[in-house]
């Protein structure tokens, strides 16, 4: 069975990219709170933090986004993602070593409340685009309490949970593709096994003639030159013994 190619943006229905788009949209809040402008002058780290951010909302979106193609790509580049991520929780990790905010501990109450933060499915319509945007805003609203919140304590450690638990679930998920490929195998051998099945069963094609001026079996050529150049005839296999014209029918057009 040939594979069906998806569009460019299924992967916005994915919960590991809506949760790394929400990740990126607070970083460029809460990395403004915790980074001291004395020692980012010309404001590296600010760009560093807003950049792994954004590396991991692309590569994840790229990684899916080549799913049916390359599933050895598509795991590398979540694996760059959670990297990314990766990189994101400890530059928030160091600033907060910095300015003294308490990373929270098991026993915190506020750790297991965030702990169980969730996002619904999206059930998006005829615009992706649009519908994606919308459901992303509606949940930014719902937790900015957490994110933005007075207190950077409960912002910062916020963001580090949420980092945590999205590495995870990329690990989750990749190893759910590698199972998957381990079953159905990859592109390549779906296009191999398809290759071998369209030889085995090749298009019909009108039975070939005989040719009306020698008897001798006709096959089919293409038109090198002239006004019916590109299409296909019938020519007699005694050519240029033979000088039967060839003859064009319409059946070898389908």
């Amino acid at each position: 069975m040939a594979p069906k190619f998806g569009t460019s943006t299924s992967y916005m229905t994915s919960q590991v990219w809506l949760w790394a788009t929400i990740v990126q949209y607070f970083t460029e809040d809460l990395a403004p709170r915790i980074i001291d402008q004395k020692f980012d002058v010309k404001s590296r780290l600010l760009e560093q933090m807003v950049m792994a951010a954004r590396s991991g909302t692309a590569n994840i979106a790229e990684g899916l986004s080549r799913h049916q193609t390359s599933r050895e790509t598509e795991i590398k580049l979540l694996d760059v993602a959670k990297a990314s991520l990766a990189e994101l929780s400890n530059d928030i990790f160091f600033r907060m070593l910095r300015m003294r905010i308490p990373v929270w501990d098991r026993s915190n109450p506020n750790y297991s409340i965030a702990q169980q933060i969730q996002i619904a499915n999206p059930q998006y319509g005829d615009c992706w685009l649009h519908d994606s945007q919308q459901f992303l805003l509606e949940c930014i609203d719902n937790l900015q309490g957490w994110f933005k919140h007075a207190d950077v304590e409960v912002a910062a450690n916020t963001m580090l949970i949420i980092c945590e638990r999205l590495k995870l679930m990329i690990q989750s998920l990749s190893n759910q593709i590698y199972e998957e490929f381990l079953r159905e195998g990859g592109f390549r051998e779906q296009m191999s096994t398809d290759r071998i099945e369209a030889k085995k069963n090749p298009p019909t094609m009108p039975q070939a003639p005989r040719c009306p001026s020698c008897g001798a079996p006709m096959i089919k050529r293409l038109c090198q030159a002239g006004k019916n150049h590109g299409k296909p005839f019938w020519g007699c296999t005694n050519y240029p013994q033979c000088k039967q014209p060839p003859i064009f029918d319409p059946a070898l057009q389908k």
